[in-house]
């Protein structure tokens, strides 16, 4: 037996008896079985919870990103300023280094694998 939201769901056949085998086997429809439920299939609140949770950690993710973000803009002028204000092309070099590090940083630490 197949839910009908998902099609890989499929139903535990250990309560299933004999008699339920040999009429479908006759052309009758199976019936369902009492008690047992579909596994993997989730109900219209099962299903909406998942996808407040999922929405809830992608909030979650998309804040961190924007906070880290914040944090590589406030080093960079907070260098740029304390320490390369009339240098040029050292600042630039360090800027540039300044990003690596931070780009460095979150493809081994924050990035999903």
């Amino acid at each position: 037996m197949h839910c009908p939201a998902d099609a890989g769901c499929h139903v535990e056949s250990d309560s299933l008896d004999r008699r339920v085998v040999v009429s479908h086997l006759r052309g009758y429809p199976r019936p369902k079985p009492r008690g047992v439920r579909p596994v993997g299939c989730l109900t219209v609140v099962e299903r909406a919870l998942q996808r407040v949770r999922v929405g809830a950690i992608e909030m979650t993710r998309q804040i961190s990103v924007l906070l880290y973000v914040a944090a590589l803009i406030a080093v960079v002028v907070g260098v740029d300023v304390l320490f390369f204000r009339d240098r040029f092309w050292e600042r630039l070099l360090v800027n540039v280094g300044i990003v690596l590090v931070f780009a460095a940083f979150y493809s081994r630490f924050l990035s999903n694998p």
